[in-house]
């Protein structure tokens, strides 16, 4: 006989529709979650999630239920679903296609776009990407969650740093002028 348990968790998506959502409260646990279940969800969603044990041992979620979404910006190729524009998000990201307000940008179906999440499920195009570098550089930025806008008190602190002479020894090169991207 299979119980049904309540847990908090991430969502994880894989490229191929399906999922898990990863629980926060015992490490290395994880449920699988059916392609339409996620429908709704962002990689890296928190969520709610009654999950069930199968006599395999392995987990299953259901009944997902949003709690937070920490992801903001989507990177994605503008397509068309019965007339109507949508935004193909990442795989990575998303599961399936949401639907996309152009915010008056002139959108050619193909081409590939910056998106702000908006409530219902939507996306907003906030630019277009004109160059293969500048399609790479957003897709990582999104796919990964990294932050491009910053507060003002942020944006204070960077110029007091960057205002700090800077002593170069020996064979070390300033290289603070270089845009870098890391991921930790």
């Amino acid at each position: 006989m299979s119980t049904t348990r309540t847990i908090v968790g991430t969502v994880s998506i894989n490229p191929r529709g399906f999922g898990f959502v990863n629980d926060e409260s015992e490490v290395g646990v994880s449920a699988f979650v059916p392609p339409p279940l996620l429908n709704a969800h962002l990689t890296d969603d928190r969520v709610e999630a009654a999950v069930t044990q199968g006599s395999d041992g392995r987990y299953t979620a259901t009944a997902l239920t949003l709690l937070e979404r920490t992801r903001f910006e989507l990177c994605g190729e503008v397509v068309q679903h019965r007339g109507d524009l949508h935004l193909r998000v990442d795989r990575e990201v998303a599961n399936t296609d949401l639907p996309l307000d152009a915010a008056g940008l002139p959108l050619a179906l193909g081409v590939q776009v910056m998106a702000s999440v908006v409530p219902g499920h939507r996306a907003r195009a906030l630019r277009v990407l004109e160059t293969a570098d500048e399609r790479a550089l957003a897709q990582v930025i999104a796919r990964h969650g990294v932050r491009t806008a910053f507060d003002d008190a942020a944006l204070a602190q960077v110029a007091d740093a960057v205002a700090v002479p800077h002593a170069v020894v020996g064979f070390r090169r300033d290289l603070r002028e270089v845009p870098t991207i890391t991921i930790d």
